[in-house]
């Protein structure tokens, strides 16, 4: 008996095979018991967990709407929780849900979010609705003008991108900068009312002459044309007229800015945020009102908030211009702590690559003015330098102030104007992040990391972290969240690509793209409610978070050729 059950007992070799085959009848069934427990311990997982997904969790019509389907994959029942006024949703059999928009005819975008529900569950469907192309000038078709020379402004919508061109004999042409677009600025709260400037010579014929401003979108095949008609200037009498719009009359004092006036640009609705934009390099010639140094203003703020959450949380934030008269428009230049550069204003100074210097002090000597805002109330300054210049550089003060100091270049895209704003102000200024580009190819150092730390205590450089585990950098939150796919863990940043770890592959943080990561999102929701004495949710966040149709705007590159702005300046109190 006792050798019948050696010979039972399965005998293994040494690959772990089994040599009896009278022991599987043995072995078999003990893992069919396992197999059994193991199946019903994962039937009672999923009973707990139940499925609920979308074949795709974002759609988006067209102006003139449509019908857009997509699947839902669900164990129960679903429920439409919510569904935006301006769409119309059902769920057929097959759990096919079925959204229909109509046609948008504003020109503005819109968005919204379907909310699903199934076995305790939920889901989002993010939904966007495109304007209606719109291009055109708000005024007559013909703007009449008398023969001497002047600046004139002509406001036009315009909700899809633009080219301006314009037809003359020379003596019509479009003001300084415009052909990049910085003469052009909101003057609405929808965004999409704009001012444009262009300038008119001396009529010295005896004939009347003609010319004419296009606007055009080829990509939409919209246009629209104005007719500048202007008189011989031998006509006219002894005094010129003041044509609508003109700029360069700086005789009447009703019509000019002097140095240290404060003008509210935007009052805050909802919340207490306040943003502050003054320039420097401009002289008296550019402060007549609706002149150059007006404009170059508004156009900063507006591209301050082209870009998510901002755009959404606009009727926050109080924004106060402050006039700022230059003796000059040369700036300085020479090493960022060297000697100041004389007569501008703020001392702006071009150091090495692409930093600027300021006269801090002076800068919160002309924010003082501000009376409505209180020495111990946080301001971001932008700080316009009147110079055609790829660079920029931005002072964040541990409680909570900043300055951004941003040239107006004209340089495309990721070197341009608005994507100064966006990454000195909008990123180091307003949100406090750490940059997120990778310059040197080792590991971020020790001092460097303790540094950021120390700075993260106080909430700043939130966008980066110091760990890949997923369930406990700064963004875990984010991780594996429908409709987040791009967030993950990726190693670089701050200069460094080891040792630090940023949550998405591309953002305005690293190249200067328009578009903020949801970490940076959800840090300037924060901050905004913060300011604004109000509470702070994700739920919140997300149910407002307009998630940019695209977003990362390509891969990273080690080997980038991007050249990077200074990084930020991490300053102690400020000099208020």
């Amino acid at each position: 008996m006792e050798r019948k059950i050696n010979k039972m007992l399965p005998v293994l070799d040494v690959r772990g095979g089994v040599k009896s085959p009278l022991s599987c009848f043995i072995i078999k069934p003990a893992f069919f018991f396992l197999f059994v427990l193991l199946s019903c311990r994962k039937e009672q997982s999923d009973s707990d967990h139940a499925l609920l997904e979308l074949s795709s969790y974002s759609i988006v019509f067209d102006y003139e709407g449509g019908v857009r389907e997509t699947t839902i994959y669900a164990q129960d029942e679903c429920t439409l929780e919510y569904v935006p006024e301006w769409l119309d949703a059902t769920v057929s059999r097959g759990n096919i849900i079925r959204v229909t928009a109509g046609t948008n005819e504003t020109s503005s975008v819109l968005n919204g979010r379907i909310r699903i529900s199934a076995g305790g569950q939920r889901v989002s469907l993010s939904v966007k609705q495109n304007a209606k192309p719109v291009l055109s000038f708000l005024s007559d078709d013909v703007c009449a003008l008398s023969g001497h020379e002047c600046t004139v402004s002509v406001e036009f919508n315009a909700n899809v991108p633009w080219n301006v061109k314009v037809s003359s004999d020379g003596w019509l042409s479009l003001a300084k900068h415009t052909y990049d677009n910085p003469m052009v600025t909101i003057v609405g709260p929808d965004q999409t009312h704009r001012r444009l400037m262009f300038h008119v010579t001396e009529n010295e014929t005896e004939e009347e002459r003609s010319g004419c401003v296009i606007l055009e979108c080829r990509r939409y095949a919209v246009a629209d044309t104005l007719y500048v008609c202007q008189s011989p200037s031998y006509e006219q009498g002894n005094e010129p007229e003041n044509e609508p719009g003109q700029s360069d009359d700086l005789d009447d004092p009703s019509e000019v800015y002097r140095d240290g006036d404060v003008i509210t640009l935007m009052k805050a609705v909802k919340g207490n945020v306040n943003l502050v934009v003054m320039g420097d390099g401009f002289t008296a010639k550019h402060l007549s009102k609706e002149g150059y140094y007006e404009q170059t203003m508004k156009l900063a703020v507006q591209h301050f908030f082209e870009l998510e959450p901002y755009a959404t949380y606009r009727d926050y934030f109080n924004v106060y211009m402050v006039v700022a008269e230059s003796q000059t428009e040369e700036m300085g230049t020479g090493g960022m702590y060297g000697q100041y550069g004389s007569g501008t204003k703020f001392e702006s100074r071009f150091g090495s690559g692409t930093s600027i210097s300021c006269n801090q002090n002076t800068v919160f000597e002309y924010v003082s003015k501000i009376t409505a805002i209180g020495k111990d109330i946080p301001v971001l300054c932008i700080l316009v330098l009147n110079e055609d210049r790829y660079a920029g550089t931005c002072y964040m003060y541990q409680d909570g102030n900043s300055i951004a100091l941003c040239p107006m270049s004209t340089l495309g895209e990721q070197y341009g104007f608005p994507a100064l704003i966006h990454h000195e102000a909008g990123g180091h200024g307003f949100g406090f992040f750490a940059d997120e580009y990778v310059y040197y190819n080792r590991q971020m150092p020790q001092t460097r990391i303790d540094n950021i730390r120390q700075w993260q205590e106080l909430g700043y450089q939130m966008n980066l972290d110091f760990t890949d585990d997923p369930s406990v950098v700064h963004w875990s939150s984010f991780i594996g969240l429908a409709g987040y796919e791009n967030v993950g863990i990726y190693e670089g940043g701050q200069e460094y690509q080891y040792g630090v770890w940023r949550s998405e592959e591309n953002s305005c943080m690293n190249d200067n793209i328009p578009y903020y990561s949801a970490q940076c999102r959800w840090l300037i929701y924060e901050r905004i409610m913060k300011l604004s004495g109000k509470d702070c949710s994700r739920d919140a966040f997300l149910e407002n978070d307009h998630i940019p149709e695209n977003r990362g705007y390509g891969s990273f590159c080690k080997s980038t050729v991007f050249v990077p702005t200074e990084p930020p300046k991490l300053m102690g109190k400020a000099p208020r």
